[in-house]
């Protein structure tokens, strides 16, 4: 906490609701190296697969899966992932947090 500061206030239930973890799989081809929607928030992405966390993923995951070809396991996130999405830290600017 010390490098950052909280960019919400709202309670947790709500924010499990507005925020989901998306497991990716290739249908075809390989796996982008980045993802940059918007309303991606963080990823960790390898060839064949992918993690996302994503704001909003039930309003976007249709186009997501036909854009990029890929097959989207869905999950709740959990606080510990929530947290670090949440936490703005100082001097970082909204575009760099992806």
């Amino acid at each position: 906490m010390d490098l950052g500061e909280l960019t919400t206030n709202e309670p947790l239930d709500d924010l499990r609701e507005q925020y989901s973890e998306w497991r990716v799989r290739v249908q075809r081809g390989r796996m982008p190296a980045h993802f940059y929607e918007p309303y991606v928030v963080a990823q960790d992405v390898n060839c064949h697969q992918a993690r996302l966390w994503v704001a909003d993923g039930e309003r976007h995951a249709d186009a997501f899966a036909a854009q990029h070809h890929v097959d989207i396991e869905r999950h709740p996130v959990n606080l510990e992932q929530l947290f670090p999405i949440l936490v703005k830290r100082r001097g970082e600017s909204e575009g760099d947090r992806a």
